[in-house]
């Protein structure tokens, strides 16, 4: 390769970078954490440095020690799928060079941090897993580029 040649290389790799770290990124970034986090749900727990497994639901039962019918469909279920799930609707919302990851749940901070009478089962938050996941995906994408 002559240095003209290696000139234009570098041009062409700079832009194509440029445009990894802007669009491609936060996009790749965005669906990284929110499998992650959705894999808790099925977990049942949060993955910091290891998976903490969430506080089990308590059963509700009556004075004679019989539960309720709705009581009853709860037994066996996950804990926190609810009965619409919408705890667990992870989103990501891509901008450039960033991404904002979420859940519309207007109770969702309530179970993330947990409160006096709620228990903390913490579903989103940093983690160092999801960031080795991330640090891993990003290398891979720079050497596709870089290295084809």
């Amino acid at each position: 390769m002559n240095p003209r040649q290696f000139k234009t290389f570098m041009n062409v790799s700079l832009q194509a970078l440029d445009n990894l770290i802007k669009h491609d990124l936060p996009v790749i970034v965005g669906t990284e954490a929110k499998n992650h986090f959705r894999e808790g749900f099925d977990k049942e727990g949060f993955t910091d440095k290891s998976l903490v497994k969430w506080k089990p639901r308590k059963e509700r039962r009556r004075k004679d020690g019989s539960m309720s019918a709705k009581e009853r469909t709860r037994v066996g279920r996950k804990i926190l799928t609810g009965e619409t799930g919408e705890l667990s609707k992870i989103e990501s919302e891509p901008g450039t060079a960033t991404v904002k990851v979420y859940t519309e749940a207007s109770y969702a901070k309530f179970h993330n941090d947990g409160t006096d009478k709620l228990p903390q089962r913490q579903f989103m938050g940093e983690s160092q897993e999801l960031n080795q996941k991330i640090e891993k995906v990003i290398l891979e994408e720079v050497e596709k580029l870089l290295l084809p």
